[in-house]
């Protein structure tokens, strides 16, 4: 622990807890949980959002970026996107304070000794990684970093991606503030990651508890993230402790470790490409992992692994799932807990084996007669629930997804944390790489938009102005507006909880309330199991009000009366009324 007088700058792993978000931000605090709880957590140290704070109370940097930051109106896309990069040149070029210097060097020497060896230096905001938000992508991480130097600009960096456009956005739409918000560093030992990917302890899409999903690839999982490659995908019940789905794709690329630093991407050929990621032993290897993870926090998780060249497997991060909401479906009994006590070792037969027969339980359909339904255009993963009817817009480049309008079905490669501003516009997504974990999955689900991605072939088979439905629980895009029904959400049964954890056993005694953050999601959060509303940001209203119009263009324009009757129709979206009438 590096400390200057009462000043805590830098914490190792071992000294945090999932409580410690406000100090270590989302990520630091988790791995902090997980190293406690005896998990396979490569050795780190967090450098404390209180040192940001600091950093930029001394400097005086926190009141020019509330200069700098508050009379921008983060809707307009080009006057935001002009004020992030001086927001993030103001940090980069304020000079690192001696205290900071002295914690960080130190600290990376502890880890690193005689040898300048590589670590993973990646943002850990405090409102980032918790139940209310995931900010998947938003912030910045940087991979092979050696040596102190390479490790101070690359802390530096991740401070300043707090101010990055694409951030600013996602937290005016979250409802957090622009400037005063903190961010810690986390600074991890590299592990050489041979295979990674990511797991969800329950289905995403389906809300199935008993089943959990793993996706993986080869090298290092930000060609997963990055929707770069179509992942391996494989589905687990927990009950039976056996993969019950298993997709194997072929994967174009890899990212890898560049000599002296930084990553390197490489092609995929041949047998290297199509070859599963994953033999069955270790997919149930990562799958004990998960239960123990889910066990210890009692509820489901979002996590990050990788194998390292011995075969070892290391968990990198662990999340709350922050898209569950009432799409949650009940589940089959769970699995045996493990003690907690070791890694799990990879059991039996390393070889791929075949799926048992005659259980397509794992395998979603469109409800209803399956003889009414029309083969589908195209099939691929089901990342977000629902069904959406429209418009097809097939983009190209974050240039084309400004042509993208309200209630058209978004068709693209693969989004970017970039594309944020757009993303709320479509009716549906639709993508031809990624997998449930990539970053237009992860932004669907928190948006309650249906979501098919890792099709292949979407933007070569549909076209701009093709209407299609697309039904994101299927992972099927229909041709024209055909009806499907959706499937009722059912009450779940909650995750199991671990001996020593510190969830209750019995039923909460208080209300149970939800933050309203958009009136838009009103019916949303109505159909959620809570008793109410504790909390509706007002300033939100206004923004859905305007329209993504600034309030000077209305009363110039004369349609002040305009925001009127849009304000009262958001009021009456949040007060829970079918009508919308004009106030004065």
């Amino acid at each position: 622990m590096a400390a200057t007088g009462e000043f805590t700058a830098i914490r190792e792993f071992g000294d945090l807890r999932r409580e410690d978000v406000a100090w270590a931000g989302g990520k630091g605090a988790n791995l902090g949980e997980l190293a406690s709880a005896q998990l396979p957590v490569p050795l780190g140290f967090v450098i404390g959002a209180p040192s940001f704070a600091r950093f930029c109370d001394e400097s005086g940097l926190r009141e020019r970026l509330h200069e700098l930051l508050d009379p921008v109106d983060a809707h307009d896309s080009a006057a935001l996107e002009v004020a992030a990069a001086r927001a993030r040149e103001l940090v980069e070029t304020t000079s690192m304070p001696q205290w900071a210097v002295e914690a960080i060097e130190r600290q990376y020497a502890s880890i690193s000794g005689d040898d300048d060896e590589p670590v993973a230096v990646r943002s850990s905001a405090t409102s980032e990684d918790t139940s209310a938000a995931s900010f998947a992508g938003m912030n910045e991480s940087f991979l092979n970093v050696r040596g102190a130097e390479a490790l101070k600009a690359a802390v530096t960096r991740c401070w300043s991606s707090l101010f990055g456009a694409r951030t600013l956005f996602y937290r005016a739409s979250r409802g957090f503030p622009a400037v005063d918000i903190d961010i810690a560093v986390v600074v991890q030992r590299q592990i050489e990651s041979l295979r990674s990917g990511v797991m969800f302890t329950v289905d995403p899409a389906g809300g199935d508890r008993d089943l959990l999903v793993i996706e993986g690839s080869l090298g290092l999982g930000e060609a997963i993230v990055s929707g770069q490659v179509t992942p391996d995908h494989f589905v687990v019940s927990k009950s039976r402790a056996e993969i019950v789905r298993r997709e194997v794709q072929p994967k174009e690329l890899t990212i890898e470790y560049a000599e002296g630093g930084g990553t390197v991407t490489r092609e995929l050929t041949g047998d290297e490409s199509s070859a599963p990621a994953l033999r069955d032993g270790e997919v149930l290897a990562i799958a004990a992992l998960g239960e123990r993870i889910e066990q210890h926090y009692g509820q489901p998780q979002d996590v990050e692994w990788a194998f390292d060249s011995d075969a070892k497997p290391w968990i990198l991060q662990s999340r709350p799932i922050t898209t569950l909401g009432d799409e949650t479906a009940p589940t089959g009994a769970p699995g045996p807990p493990g003690d907690g006590s070791a890694t799990p070792t990879v059991p039996g037969d390393d070889s791929v084996t075949p799926i048992p027969t005659g259980d397509d339980s794992a395998i979603p359909t469109p409800p209803g007669d399956p003889s009414a339904t029309p083969p589908p255009l195209l099939t691929g993963l089901p990342a977000a629930p629902g069904v959406a009817h429209g418009k097809a817009r097939v983009v190209g480049t974050i240039d084309d997804a400004q042509l993208l309008e309200d209630g058209e079905i978004l068709v693209t490669h693969m989004t970017a944390p970039d594309w944020a501003p757009y993303l709320r516009k479509a009716a549906a997504i639709v993508t031809d790489s990624g997998g449930m974990t990539c970053h237009a999955a992860i932004v669907s689900r928190e948006f309650g938009t249906p979501c098919v991605v890792g099709t292949h072939e979407a933007t070569t088979k549909l076209a701009t102005g093709d209407v299609v439905t697309v039904d994101g629980r299927a992972g099927a895009i229909y041709a024209g507006n055909i009806e499907i029904a959706e499937v009722e959400a059912q009450p779940s049964k909650p995750a199991p909880v671990a001996p020593g954890s510190s969830a209750p056993p019995w039923p909460l005694r208080t209300k149970l309330l939800v933050n309203l953050s958009e009136p838009s999601q009103a019916e949303r959060a109505a159909a959620l199991d809570v008793d109410g509303v504790g909390l509706l940001r007002a300033e939100l209203m206004v923004l859905e009000a305007l329209g993504g119009d600034h309030p000077r263009l209305l009363i110039e324009e004369g349609r002040g009366d305009e925001f009127v009757d849009r304000m009262a129709t958001v009021c009456a979206a949040a007060s829970g009324s079918n009508r919308s009438r004009r106030t004065r």
